[in-house]
């Protein structure tokens, strides 16, 4: 039997699952729009605008979805826990970049 040790624990809450997500469509020059329709999904599943319902209440995506956007990206099950651990970071969408460069033109 081996014993598995884990250097440091941490917690998966709802603000680092959905950073994992808009980390990964970031990488992959993508929308989380794009990535949730090239993964077989609605484009809406993973809007910002969905992820607390009006009451309030966390919507959180299901393993389904997340095993279906780590197979069309190709990144591992630890590389997107590696994206949840990470810092904050702000998440510019790929059109959002290109308006900014053709206003400064």
């Amino acid at each position: 039997m081996s014993i598995i040790a884990i250097k440091k624990s941490y917690k998966i809450d709802h603000e680092n699952i959905w950073r994992a997500i808009d980390i990964l469509a970031e990488e992959n020059g993508m929308s989380v729009s794009r990535l949730a329709k090239k993964s077989g999904l609605d484009s809406t599943t993973f809007n910002k605008s969905k992820r607390i319902q009006k009451s309030g209440k966390k919507r959180w995506p299901s393993m389904e979805s997340i095993i279906k956007i780590l197979n069309t990206t190709n990144c591992s099950m630890e590389e997107f826990v590696k994206h949840m651990q990470s810092e904050k970071i702000e998440i510019k969408q790929p059109n959002q970049a290109l308006k900014a460069d053709s206003t400064t033109k």
